[in-house]
């Protein structure tokens, strides 16, 4: 395991951009928190998670459908298991063609359009296929914004572990107020939460094509300063 292990480092140290040496953890706080990237990660990641609220209430949403409670609970699982082919293609799609900006985009699109048609409309048939386009386009999103923070904010090993601490607190943080957007006064449309979530995603792309538009910048430094470098942030 141990040439694998050093294959897997020596890669990601060739993939890291402006990569430094080791230094002290509270260096790598300090690199962490004065980066104002990482804030705008932090963001796209609670809002992220925000979308995601949908989650501990989906049994409850298929429940609108009008089934009784066992084909209630095994309608719940296709929109899942979807959701784990999707996130994985994603993934994959992403890291294959090195883009992130986009693979958002699209993803998030496709969200916002499940959000959408699950409130506009009681027909059966619509709502749920709604409800497989929001959770797997949702879910989609999940592994890309935490690999997208480890690659730009990886200059470090202590900065990228702050980094990565300070974007899943606050993001995990969402957990804390989206149950209130889901009273069970609402159904069954739920509308309070499908259009937060509406704005929640929109948001996600908000951030990313922020992002995208710093790291520009941030590569347009680096080709001025070094008319020879190789390494280039991702966005």
């Amino acid at each position: 395991m141990q040439p694998e292990r050093e294959l897997a480092h020596s890669r990601i140290a060739l993939d890291t951009t402006e990569l430094k040496g080791k230094v002290d953890v509270w260096k790598g706080l300090r690199e962490a928190c004065s980066d104002y990237r990482t804030w705008i990660f932090a963001l796209m990641q609670n809002l992220h998670l925000s979308a995601n609220g949908f989650k501990n209430f989906l049994p409850t949403v298929v429940q609108t459908l009008g089934f009784n409670t066992t084909i209630t609970l095994v309608l719940t699982c296709p929109p899942y298991l979807i959701s784990a082919f999707v996130s994985v293609a994603v993934s994959w799609s992403s890291g294959r063609f090195n883009e992130r900006t986009w693979h958002v985009t699209l993803s998030k699109a496709v969200a916002i359009v499940g959000f959408i048609v699950g409130t506009a409309t009681l027909n059966i048939g619509a709502r749920y296929f709604a409800m497989v386009l929001f959770v797997g386009a949702t879910y989609g999103v999940n592994n890309i914004v935490l690999a997208w923070t480890a690659g730009v904010l990886g200059q470090t090993p202590e900065k990228k572990a702050v980094a990565l601490a300070i974007v899943n607190t606050l993001g995990n943080l969402s957990f804390v107020y989206t149950p209130y957007l889901w009273p069970d006064t609402d159904a069954p449309r739920f509308g309070k939460a499908m259009y937060a979530s509406v704005g929640f995603s929109a948001g996600v792309v908000l951030c990313a094509w922020v992002m995208r538009l710093v790291l520009q910048r941030n590569n347009r430094k680096i080709r001025a300063s070094d008319d020879e470098a190789i390494n280039f942030y991702v966005y």
